[in-house]
């Protein structure tokens, strides 16, 4: 297996001024790194240094950042690879930023009608396993496109690491042990014979016909890389730049970051800082349920949008937020979210000042269970991130509006949340996560502890944090805060509900701080930063 996936790669390969950080006095910990050239954060080990390796040959951050993405693919072939997809930001020294959006899209033969039974009841399960679960992959054509667009080296050089890692092989580790458990539960992925990497789209193709899926050859032949303008916001004093629609990562970042900028630094103690957070938190999910999905298919989205980040919304949220009292789930919103597992997000940042924060994901662990072929490529699940039936829940028992109700050609909404932070026009901090919802609330709180109180992306990635949704009306609190704030939290009449370790999010910064980088791999997954 480790072969035919390793072909299937070189084929690819041969074809087509606020806060200083507080630098600590201790020896950085095992998954915090400092530098002064370049340094890559992934959530593998053998990732960052792959797109390590990249810089040290005198790369670019896009070369590094494509190079970390396709070792990825080996090392984390459950999180994210080459049959899922994902959003990338780029802001290149100098240059205005663009966004990559290779997120998968419904193929056309899948409507909504097809998951309903002769009673017009949803049928369990056909969104999150098999192959009319699966999404048209973005993931090859998107990386390839910032290669080729903002990068500098070849398709085989970038590739080398990846491929390598195919060939030979690497140790298991404790996540990707975790996840190999995690699919013994949900039974085994199907596989058809495939004589070479050139045979890669027939092999997909092959494995969904098998299966009776909706999928055709004109959807792959007919999917598009999107280039997109990130969102843009403030807070105190950078320029925060976020994902678009079809994620919701940047809308729901943007708005949270600038209700906590209209209070004065300082003035908020610790209780009363997650206090807020958690009430600002409940206002951009419950505006993400309502008014968020592809905005190429609901045009609505961008003025919605565009609502959501502005700074009167934000002062009207700020002035509704009451110390010590929180409100009923109605008097914020009317949908819900989505839970996943198998996403991965890696941050870069060289010498030059470029930087790039990329999420991508095949849904759920091991995606859809469907293997193209025999080549190592897990196709994903991506179609459960829409909903069927805007009154009926989904898997996860939460429901969605229906503007991400499941037609041809749509991306589902995502929370995948890749984030960089500017000053002076130049990135200074690149960050973004997994871990499905919590991917937006643990990116905002390793953000906040940087910019907010000053610690080092180290600290900020291994500190605990709160997640709240908004539906469920609950807050998820993970062991490692203080007790005060959990106190507080109670106090003020929330449910507090401890966040089990298995549905902890991960975060991977890079911070530019004058002449140096700190840069750090969330412990909670085991990965480590690399560069120099």
């Amino acid at each position: 297996m480790r072969r035919r996936t390793a072909l299937a790669l070189a084929a690819l390969a041969g074809t087509a001024g606020c806060t200083s950080v507080r630098e600590s006095s201790q020896e950085s910990p095992a998954w915090g790194f400092t530098g002064s050239e370049y340094a890559v954060a992934a959530d593998h080990e053998l990732a960052s240094r792959a797109g390590a390796g990249i810089l040290a040959k005198g790369g670019n951050a896009v070369d590094a950042a494509v190079a970390t993405s396709f070792a990825l693919a080996v090392t984390r072939p459950y999180s994210a690879g080459l049959g899922g997809g994902g959003f990338m930001l780029i802001k290149p020294a100098g240059k205005r930023a663009v966004v990559l959006d290779y997120r998968e899209e419904a193929p056309s033969g899948a409507d909504a009608s097809a998951y309903l039974d002769g009673n017009g009841a949803v049928i369990p399960g056909k969104t999150e396993t098999g192959v009319w679960a699966i999404g048209v992959p973005g993931h090859v054509r998107g990386v390839l496109q910032a290669l080729s667009e903002y990068g500098t080296m070849s398709r085989d050089e970038v590739m080398a690491p990846a491929i390598a890692l195919a060939e030979n092989g690497f140790p298991v580790d404790a996540h990707t042990h975790q996840a190999m458990e995690d699919i013994l539960s949900r039974g085994k992925a199907h596989g058809l014979d495939a004589a070479s990497a050139a045979e890669i789209a027939k092999a997909i193709l092959g494995s969904i016909r098998r299966g009776g899926g909706p999928m055709t050859a004109g959807d792959l032949a007919n999917y598009r890389v999107e280039t997109r303008e990130p969102l843009r916001g403030r807070y105190r004093g950078y320029e925060v730049l976020g994902m678009p629609p079809p994620s919701s990562g940047g809308a729901c970042v943007v708005q949270v970051l600038q209700v906590l900028d209209g209070y004065p630094r300082g003035s908020l103690d610790a209780p009363s800082f997650y206090a807020t957070l958690v009430e600002a938190l409940k206002h951009a999910f419950a505006d993400r349920a309502a008014r968020l999905g592809d905005a190429d298919v609901h045009s609505a989205v961008h003025a919605d949008v565009a609502e959501m980040i502005s700074l009167e919304r934000a002062a009207k949220i700020r002035a509704g937020i009451v110390p010590g009292e929180t409100r009923s789930p109605e008097r914020y919103g009317i949908a819900g979210l989505k839970d996943d597992h198998g996403t991965t997000h890696y941050s870069v940042m060289d010498k030059d000042g470029n930087a790039v924060a990329a999420t991508e994901t095949v849904n759920t662990y091991f995606g859809s269970l469907v293997m193209a072929g025999d080549t190592g490529i897990v196709l994903n699940n991506e179609l459960d991130d829409f909903s069927i039936r805007t009154d009926v829940p989904n898997a996860f028992g939460l429901l969605m509006s229906t503007r991400n109700v499941l037609s041809p050609g749509q991306r589902p909404l995502s929370s995948m949340s890749p984030t960089i932070l500017l000053q002076g026009g130049e990135a200074v901090l690149a960050a973004g996560g997994s871990g499905g919802p919590r991917i937006i609330t643990a990116t905002l709180q390793a953000v906040l502890q940087i910019v907010e109180f000053a610690k080092t992306p180290a600290e900020a990635v291994a500190l605990g944090r709160v997640h709240h949704q908004w539906a469920p009306n609950q807050v998820f609190a993970e062991k490692r805060l203080p007790r005060e704030v959990l106190l507080r939290l109670e106090n003020d009449g929330h449910a507090v509900v401890e966040l089990p370790a298995s549905r902890e999010a991960a975060v991977q910064v890079v911070y530019r701080d004058g002449g140096r980088l700190f840069a750090a791999s969330d412990p909670r997954k085991g990965g480590r930063p690399a560069g120099r």
